[in-house]
């Protein structure tokens, strides 16, 4: 069964907080790691998805923890996201909010990534307020840098006066493909999550980002500015648009940017795909995305094209993909050690706020054996406390 709450002041919230599964499941109980000793107090997620079962499970058992508070937006067709989401709660005893689009009071009429965020984001204010780091993410991103360390180095170099006032931390996203060296193994030896099924990311290393990897404003300090319903992207809930606005400031101290790994293809199948290339499970309407990899896909071995030389692809928009590094779960092994090691910024410098965890890689080269024994003996799922 579930509890449905409304609140009579505000006809925007329709929540369910679960309490128990509501559907049954045919598939096997999955291994999971164990849950969390402690969620960490600073953030709340804001996790929008849309037919994302595939990847829902792993995403809260490595994500959930780094976070006080999860608010799940679920645009899905089917239950199976919200079956896995109470299968959690009940499991691991997480703070979570789930909310499906389907009950919301008026639908939905535009698309867009911030449109889609609105209702979550007010749902988050009326339960936490506001004033507290917002992490916005998506099921198929995986943290390299802990969000909560994160959110409290930003605000001690506030406090100390080394930085100005600023509330918008950018991060930069390795996105992850599958490369054809990985093929073989993939059909011979099926791994279970996308971070054991792909190990090699592109970044964004050409003169015109300035050997920057892609970005994204994924961390904000919320100040409960009011925003617009059903907005375009420049008007959006989230810091949006060529142009920071509504008191947002960008944290570009030194170019601080932590990481995240973006599994940009979670299961290589051709049939979740349309004859374009774009992914059929994602939002469609009015503001919509066009996700999905640009190009032509019959079979799953046509998802392990990705070489290493410019890799082309995404909403049907030319984006230069320069250097391909093997993820081996340690990054200052495999990105680019022209930024790796810049001596402004670079990953080298921020490996204080690596999150504690050995990543479920099937080859790790030294550097990731060397992140593994700094990971002070921590299990997937499980979380820490790091002196600042």
């Amino acid at each position: 069964m579930m509890r449905r709450s409304h609140d009579r002041g505000n006809a925007h919230l329709a929540t369910i907080t679960i309490v128990a599964m509501v559907t049954a499941s045919a598939q096997p109980e999955a291994v999971h790691p164990p849950c969390a000793r402690e969620f960490l107090p600073r953030i709340v997620a804001l996790l929008v998805t849309k037919d994302d079962e595939h990847i829902m499970q792993e995403w809260l058992d490595y994500n959930a923890p780094s976070f006080h508070a999860v608010v799940v937006f679920d645009s899905s067709k089917g239950y199976e996201t919200q079956r896995i989401v109470s299968a959690y709660v009940n499991r691991c005893g997480a703070n979570i909010t789930y909310v499906r689009e389907d009950l919301l009071p008026e639908p939905l009429l535009a698309y867009s990534d911030h449109a889609v965020r609105y209702h979550p984001l007010r749902i988050l204010r009326h339960t936490y307020g506001v004033g507290r780091w917002v992490m916005v993410a998506h099921s198929d991103e995986f943290y390299y840098h802990e969000p909560e360390l994160v959110a409290r180095y930003v605000d001690t170099q506030i406090a100390t006066g080394s930085w100005e006032e600023c509330n918008v931390v950018v991060w930069g996203a390795l996105h992850v493909l599958p490369h054809p060296s990985e093929y073989e193994s993939f059909v011979a030896r099926p791994q279970p999550l996308a971070q054991s099924r792909f190990q090699h990311f592109w970044m964004m290393y050409g003169s015109k980002r300035n050997g920057l990897p892609w970005s994204e404003r994924r961390l904000f300090k919320d100040h409960g500015f009011d925003y617009v319903r059903n907005a375009n992207y420049a008007m959006g809930v989230i810091p949006g648009g060529k142009k920071l606005t509504n008191g947002y400031r960008k944290c570009s101290n030194s170019g601080f940017w932590p990481a995240y790994l973006h599994y940009k293809v979670v299961t290589p199948d051709p049939s979740k795909y349309t004859a374009e290339g774009l992914h059929r499970g994602h939002w469609v309407g009015p503001g919509g995305p066009r996700v999905g990899l640009n190009s032509s896909l019959t079979s799953a071995q046509d998802f392990f094209a990705f070489d290493d030389n410019i890799v082309r692809h995404l909403y049907g928009v030319k984006r230069d993909f320069h250097h391909v590094g093997r993820f081996d779960g340690c990054l200052t092994g495999s990105a680019h050690p022209a930024w790796v090691n810049r001596t402004d910024t670079g990953w080298s410098a921020l490996e204080a706020l690596r999150v504690s965890r050995v990543w479920p890689v099937t080859h790790s080269g030294s550097s990731g054996k060397e992140c593994a024994r700094n990971a002070t003996g921590a299990r997937p799922g499980q979380t820490y406390r790091r002196q600042s």
